[in-house]
């Protein structure tokens, strides 16, 4: 539970009572002669507890608002109620235990935002993303819409940081994002990116590239977060992630193009290397250079902008493949251990059509081919398919313990994590 540090501390109010409306008047006396009383030990906390209703909550909201718990308007005098350690502790667990119901209501009577103030907005949020869940998400990100083009920076950090506390809590709530992008308001939508990415990696993958394209003055960003969760994650990024991305290989925009660049070449994907090809062609030198790091990074080739000689390199790998492949393969899926371990290295070479090469070099681990499982594992990390971390966890509990340590630490290198040493430990990432 996080400690609000507006609620350390009494301070009188910046806003003077007399400006506040008779329900928050009426509200600030009751839950002044509450607190009066429990001081008296006329009625004990718990009993205090049970006598707590809807009609609290505007109380509550200005103590959460205006930084602090100011006396004066709480005793409905001028008096100040100073409050101890204690009273504080159980305002602050009486304001996070209201249903959520209740602050919705109350916060949907507050008026529109060009009616709100930029603290009243933040205090809001700040207070949804305690008691609410995936099912506030749509009011929250309503909540806080700007009543002209820009949002206040209090608010728009405020909801980053309770859309990333949503999501901590419950990953469902990056689909519910998903769900209402396109309806978010502009200003808002860089808070709602940074939410997304905040959830589990495969997962914001997906959401990242469903909401490509929903709103276009947002693709850079969602692109940036693309590049940013696979760099975690490369092996995460599937076909659906990639064409996505690969479609703005060939936006007019040159950012969007240098942006889609820095995200293939992040997920290593080799389907990409002949648009990538093109692109070095292109009129932006920033688009160019960003093209050829993301070549090095899917080929680990040194070619940097020099497109004819990464275009001679592509079409002898078509040819190989077209020609010589199918040897390769079937010394790869029946070959003996001499044919296999030959098979092994030129395919260890290979840059391309890693996909098409995956079932082989699988095959080869499963069967305990008699090729060193260490030099099928190395050529399969660099095939990085979405099929190599479910066949390396199938095998994780090897008989051999060097066999054991390689397929183990392929799966370090590949997810960047080390989630333990047995097949039991990946559960989940198994096939």
């Amino acid at each position: 539970m996080k400690v609000t540090a507006a609620l350390l501390y009494v301070a009188l109010s910046g806003v003077p009572f007399a400006q506040e409306s008779e329900r928050e008047f009426e509200s600030a006396r009751r839950l002044g002669r509450l607190l009066v009383q429990m001081r008296s030990d006329a009625v004990t906390e718990v009993e205090a507890w049970g006598r707590l209703d809807q009609s609290f909550v505007p109380a509550f909201f200005r103590v959460w608002r205006d930084g602090g718990v100011p006396g004066a308007w709480l005793s409905g005098s001028d008096r100040e109620l100073e409050l101890s350690r204690t009273e504080l502790d159980w305002l602050q667990g009486a304001i996070e235990d209201r249903p959520v119901r209740e602050w919705v209501d109350f916060l949907q009577g507050q008026g529109e935002a060009s009616a709100r103030s930029g603290e009243t907005t933040r205090a809001g949020v700040e207070i949804l993303s305690f008691v609410g869940g995936r099912s506030e998400v749509p009011f929250l990100l309503d909540w806080a819409r700007p009543a002209g083009d820009r949002a206040e920076f209090q608010v728009r950090k405020a909801l980053e940081d309770a859309l990333t506390s949503l999501v901590q809590k419950d990953n469902d709530v990056v689909w519910v994002l998903r769900d209402s992008f396109a309806e978010t308001h502009e200003a808002l939508l860089a808070a709602v990116l940074d939410a997304i990415g905040e959830g589990e990696v495969s997962d914001s993958l997906s959401a990242f590239s469903s909401v490509l394209g929903r709103v276009g003055s947002a693709d850079a960003l969602v692109l940036d977060g693309i590049a940013r969760q696979v760099r975690e994650a490369p092996f995460l990024a599937d076909e659906f992630v990639c064409a996505s991305v690969r479609h703005y290989l060939t936006a007019r925009e040159s950012n969007l193009v240098q942006a889609a660049c820095l995200a293939l070449g992040a997920a290593r994907d080799v389907r990409s290397v002949e648009e990538l090809i093109e692109v070095l062609g292109h009129g932006d030198p920033n688009v160019r250079a960003s093209a050829a790091r993301s070549l090095g990074k899917v080929t680990s080739l040194t070619f940097g902008e020099d497109q004819r000689a990464w275009s001679l390199w592509y079409q002898k790998e078509r040819a190989w493949w077209r020609d010589e492949s199918n040897d390769t393969l079937s010394d790869l899926r029946r070959g003996d251990p001499a044919q296999t371990v030959a098979a092994l290295r030129l395919v260890a070479g290979k840059r391309l059509y890693t996909e098409e090469l995956c079932d082989a070099l699988i095959q080869c681990l499963q069967r305990k081919s008699g090729a060193p499982t260490s030099m099928i594992c190395k050529v399969l990390v660099r095939v990085r398919s979405e099929r190599v971390v479910p066949a390396l966890v199938d095998a994780l509990d090897h008989e051999d313990p060097a066999s054991a340590a390689a397929i183990h630490a392929s799966l370090v290198e590949l997810t960047g994590r080390d989630m333990g040493k047995s097949r039991s430990d990946w559960w989940g990432l198994d096939g």
